[in-house]
């Protein structure tokens, strides 16, 4: 603003090039070295109304830029500059945040205090100019003015508007007198400022009405205790929160006293809004603090009435807008401030826009590309979350329908985008060697079994043999677990495939080995991983399962001759630990070779056909063979959560047909040649 008074007062500069001067906080001479040229004998006076803006309108790095300005004019003594301010008193006490100009306070100030209007003045006021116009002033209409009056700290527009609606009243009907029965039928000069305001907003309809209400609480700034004070909007700005468009710019020229025909008549001549400048910069602000401020006046509740009550009230009811709106635009220039990639990280969420919601910022200014962007970004969060919560409804149902946990379903979407793909772990590869197959007197005849010629089981764990595996390989860490299956089901079943879900007997699923699997289920399985991944996995042969579970020590169990606490799940006191039945993989000690529940826990399938041992030595020996079609019984070793300690040896057999399913039976993977 003082750039553009100066251009016009010297017009060799445009405004901008003012504003280039005046705004380079590191020359805080700028203007004193404008101003100097002046002629001999010349002077600039700058008169600066309403002081106390500048602490409730102004920002900080332009209010201390103004400072300086102000001050370094003053205190060069070849600056002709001289300033007169007027300020409310209540703002004294604010030049304690200029500290340029506190310098000068005490030296280079004069103050004079412009006093209360005194009764005698009003009287004055009221009667000298009616005079003049040839009214006549009914008897007791001054003294009722001027008490009423009394003591009001906006005495001086309060009374103005009331000789207007007086003379509008006498106009309208033909009179040269100003009635004091019309004056208290209207509850005296508060009253009748209420009375013209409310029918100028009132003659916009109910649409503009409420676009008024909401330009003059955006013109308002508030305060906690009711001292609330002007705020000053550019007329674009001013013409957006009434609305936008022709009908914002109506309501503008209606507030402000412009003259625009409304229903065939004309506005009268009482101005809400002020305007000044030129086009393009043009402000908007109320025409006086008395329109949001209180009366000295209560309500039955002891609440303080506005000189205005409607719109006192509309203040007081939407008194947390002002404060979003200094919100909205600190948030919106911290936003404008992040790199291009930093602001899509850096918008309100749908709380901060529930908060911003009655907020009307011009689309093209900060604050509105603030909000649009955020509205972009919380609609495309809320389609997201949308999407999650209808995958997650389906996912839900899914599981309840194929008797799952419910965890599943938020394990199906991973497994559906290739997230997570539960495969089984391998071990690290184990080595060719060369041991001794089945019973061996000494060994393995413990836990029960006297002599290694018994028939244990239903498997035969003799002649003893000498076996050479000449080639190394690997076995899962662990046992295959329902996770692991069922997401082979659900793969299977989304291509149509006709495979179902094992049950898991109510002990859960997740990490606990599958059961309820035959040898042909195992194959499929396999089969299927097989060309997921692109290995070679394939059921460990009898005689690899016997190598990796002795790992390499000569004892029944690759821990030593007896069950022992806590070694393996099996059906005996010694070892059943907290499982009744299976336990989740990995929960017993790994052997030498890294391998987990070898011994009891589940039964695992190999790939043998179950046959009788030979007695002499062999090498890599595959079993009998057979096609998957065959009902050749197949080898099953390891022993199971529900056998004794004598099933569990590392020498244990045990065989059941390829298409039996039982709660004890699982498997594990083996891969190399």
């Amino acid at each position: 603003m003082l750039a553009e008074k100066l251009a016009k007062a010297f017009p060799q500069k445009d405004m901008d090039d003012w504003l280039g001067k005046l705004s380079q906080a590191d020359k805080p001479t700028a203007l004193a070295h404008a101003l100097r040229p002046l002629p001999a004998g010349s002077a600039v006076l700058l008169v600066v109304d309403q002081f106390e803006e500048l602490f409730t309108l102004a920002k900080d790095v332009q209010c201390r830029q103004f400072d300086r300005l102000l001050a370094t004019a003053m205190a060069d003594p070849d600056c002709p500059l001289f300033l007169i301010s007027t300020i409310r008193s209540d703002f004294l006490d604010r030049f304690e945040y200029l500290p340029e100009l506190l310098k000068l306070y005490n030296t280079l100030k004069g103050d004079y205090l412009l006093p209360t209007m005194t009764e005698a003045g009003l009287r004055e006021l009221i009667v000298y100019p009616a005079r003049l116009a040839g009214l006549q002033v009914d008897e007791g209409l001054v003294e009722a003015m001027v008490r009423d009056a009394r003591g009001e700290p906006g005495a001086l527009p309060l009374v103005e508007s009331a000789l207007a609606e007086l003379w509008n009243e006498a106009q309208t009907h033909g009179s040269q007198r100003l009635s004091r029965a019309y004056y208290e039928q209207n509850n005296g000069v508060v009253g009748m400022l209420a009375k013209q305001a409310d029918a100028l907003i009132g003659s916009l309809g109910e649409r503009g009405r409420k676009q008024a209400l909401d330009l003059l609480l955006a013109l308002t700034r508030i305060n906690e205790g009711g001292r609330h004070t002007r705020r000053r909007l550019l007329r674009a700005d001013a013409v957006h929160e009434a609305g936008g468009g022709k009908q914002g710019e109506k309501v503008v020229q209606v507030l402000a006293g412009e003259r625009v025909r409304q229903g065939g008549g004309q506005v009268g001549p009482l101005r809400l809004i002020v305007t000044d400048g030129e086009e393009g910069v043009a402000s908007v602000e109320l025409v006086h603090e008395m329109l949001v401020r209180p009366s000295d006046r209560k309500d039955a509740q002891g609440r303080a009435i506005g000189y205005w009550p409607t719109l006192f009230n509309y203040v007081f009811d939407n008194r947390d807008r002002d404060y979003q709106r200094q919100q909205l635009q600190v948030d919106a220039q911290r936003w404008q401030e992040r790199s291009k990639l930093g602001r899509w990280f850096g918008l309100a969420g749908w709380r901060d826009l529930r908060v911003f919601g009655k907020l009307r910022p011009r689309p093209d200014s900060v604050e509105g590309r603030y909000l649009r962007r955020s509205r972009w970004m919380a609609w495309g969060q809320t389609a997201l979350l949308l999407g999650l919560l209808g995958v997650l409804a389906e996912s839900s149902w899914w599981a309840t329908d194929k008797n799952l946990p419910f965890g599943y379903a938020l394990l199906k979407p991973l497994w559906a985008t290739g997230l997570y793909s539960p495969f089984p772990e391998m071990s690290e590869v184990i080595p060719p060697g060369k041991f001794t197959m089945g019973c061996v007197e000494g060994r393995d005849n413990v836990e029960g079994v006297e002599k290694c010629d018994e028939k244990v089981g239903y498997g035969g764990e003799v002649p003893a043999h000498e076996v050479t595996l000449t080639r190394p390989f690997q076995l899962g860490k662990y046992e295959v677990t329902f996770m692991e299956y069922d997401y082979y089901v659900w793969d299977q079943q989304r291509r149509g495939m006709d495979v179902d879900y094992p049950p898991d007997q109510g002990w859960g699923r997740y990490r606990q080995p599958v059961v309820n699997v035959s040898w042909d289920d195992a194959t499929a399985y396999i089969g299927w991983l097989n060309e997921r991944t692109g290995q070679a996995y394939r059921l460990p042969t009898e005689a690899e399962w016997e190598y990796a579970a002795r790992a390499g020590m000569d004892t029944a169990y690759p821990w030593g001759n007896a069950i022992g606490e806590g070694n393996a799940n099996c059906n005996d006191s010694s070892c059943k630990d907290a499982y009744p039945n299976t336990a989740p993989v990995g929960s017993f000690p790994a052997s030498p070779f890294g391998l987990h529940d070898m011994h009891g826990n589940v039964d695992e399938w190999c790939q043998d056909v179950y046959g009788e041992y030979p007695a002499e030595p062999v090498r890599n020996p595959q079993g009998s063979s057979a096609s998957s079609s065959d009902s050749a019984y197949r080898v099953l070793r390891g022993g199971s959560w529900a056998y004794s300690p004598r099933l569990v040896r590392s020498a244990g057999r045990d065989y059941y047909a390829p298409g039996n399913r039982f709660n004890s039976i699982g498997f594990r993977l083996a891969s190399g040649q």
